[in-house]
């Protein structure tokens, strides 16, 4: 039977007032770490971190969690990790390293660490510390060492029950911890500077921006999803000349994103393009971020050894950019097909599936085709070693080349059971002056431009 993973519970104490909602999203995002997740209402969040120490040490876990508390407005905080949440509560509230050098006031968070128990509970406990103190008794540590035998007859069954708390012999139960069904974040728009100017350009719109796509996008990676669909909705001055208080805009992801990093670009091309058509009608006072639609999406533990992890990520957001860009039926990944004619080798793959990854690791003659092939092949002029592709009009050149070496020919032919597609084709890998390289052939005596080497 497999040993059972040491229990170890992380708290973080939040030392100011947060903004109404952010300590329950932060709870959120911290279940990235374990799916053990609890709060103390206002105040901490507790983690069960046992079960991943292989993946990260205690000291690595404190500081990401510093970096993911700052993301949710928790600039002061104090963390501390212990055998029961009532320990970690405990330690971290009064910051010190050891439990028996707690005062005895921190019995409280010993015995109700949740702030789940009934308040009366203070009225005996509060007896109880008089009579230690009346004994000369002020840290946990001198409490402890009393004898078992004697704690229960000499300051009752509480005391008893502290006692085996210390120890980490008894805990209450964790309170289920269940996120809010919508992902919604929102952030005043006021832009930097000593009168806090509300925000009218898009620069400024999307440096704001990005405080809430942080947080969204962490909250997402705790419940192992990614955005498929996301809106942003600007709330605007109620000047007398806009027809209406807000403005939301709505993007489909033609891949699921995980990370900021890559759905910020996109979203900034979309409000670039929306509001150079329509501008805004008046100066932004907030913005509201929403994850409309999510898929699956458990991130990867990182290769030290590989960055397959990144690139995947990296490859997701770069076509989802081009997507936004270009429109999502004018890109996708071309999967190679078993046909002899060039223009005809490849069919559309889905951008989503397993094909379509791995036409980005290709095989070992990918190097003897371009990287760009034309839909059709274009006839070009040829006068000595000057190829020139000219203009659709046939008066000018859209393009002209100084050939310096031939490299060829390699014969391509096929298809001869069918008369439309039947061709016999000698390929040239052709380098210009300036470097260039063009994949070309001659049929006859005349050339015709198919591709290009990048």
């Amino acid at each position: 039977m497999a040993a059972q993973p040491e229990k170890r519970i992380a708290c973080l104490l939040i030392g100011s007032t947060l903004p109404e909602g952010s300590l329950e999203a932060l709870a959120e995002a911290s279940m990235r770490w374990s799916p053990q997740v609890a709060l103390r209402s206002g105040e901490a969040v507790f983690i069960e971190i046992g079960g991943s120490r292989n993946l990260f040490s205690e000291e690595s876990f404190i500081a990401k969690m510093r970096v993911l508390a700052s993301r949710f407005d928790a600039h002061s905080v104090r963390i501390a990790i212990a055998d029961t949440a009532g320990a970690a509560l405990a330690l971290a509230r009064h910051s010190v390293p050891r439990i028996d050098s707690l005062p005895l006031e921190s019995f409280v968070d010993f015995l109700n660490p949740f702030a789940t128990l009934d308040p009366d509970l203070k009225r005996p406990l509060e007896k109880m510390l008089h009579a230690l103190r009346s004994l000369g008794l002020s840290k946990i540590g001198e409490f402890t060492s009393i004898p078992v035998s004697e704690i229960t007859p000499r300051f009752g069954k509480q005391a008893c029950e502290i006692h085996a708390a210390v120890r980490g012999r008894m805990e209450p139960a964790w309170e289920g911890f269940h996120p809010p069904e919508r992902i919604l974040e929102t952030i005043e728009a006021v832009a930097g500077g000593q009168n806090g100017e509300i925000c009218a350009d898009l620069e400024s719109l999307i440096f704001i921006l990005k405080a809430p796509v942080d947080r969204a996008m962490a909250r997402l990676r705790g419940r192992a999803q990614r955005a498929a669909r996301v809106s942003v909705t600007f709330e605007l001055e109620l000047w007398s000349t806009i027809e209406s208080p807000e403005r939301e805009f709505s993007v489909s992801l033609a891949l699921p994103q995980g990370a900021s990093a890559g759905l910020l670009p996109i979203l900034q091309e979309r409000l670039m393009r929306s509001l150079e058509k329509e501008p805004l009608g008046s100066p932004v006072r907030k913005i509201r971020f929403e994850v409309l639609e999510t898929v699956p999406g458990r991130d990867a533990q990182r290769d030290f050894f590989s960055r397959k992890e990144e690139e995947d990520e990296n490859w997701d957001a770069l076509v989802a950019r081009l997507s936004e860009r270009f429109g999502k039926e004018r890109v996708f990944v071309a999967e190679t097909v078993s046909r002899y004619l060039p223009e005809k080798a490849y069919a559309h793959a889905d951008l989503h599936s397993r094909a379509a990854r791995s036409q980005k690791a290709a095989g070992p003659q990918l190097h003897l085709r371009p990287s760009r092939i034309l839909k059709s092949p274009e006839r070009l002029l040829r006068s000595g070693r000057t190829l020139g592709l000219p203009h659709p009009d046939g008066k000018t050149l859209r393009a002209n080349w100084q050939a310096t070496t031939w490299e060829g020919p390699e014969r391509l032919s096929g298809e001869w059971w069918s008369e439309e597609d039947r061709f016999e084709r000698d390929y040239y890998r052709v380098t210009s002056e300036r470097g260039e390289q063009l994949w070309v052939y001659v049929s006859g005596e005349v050339v015709y431009l198919h591709g290009y080497f990048d």
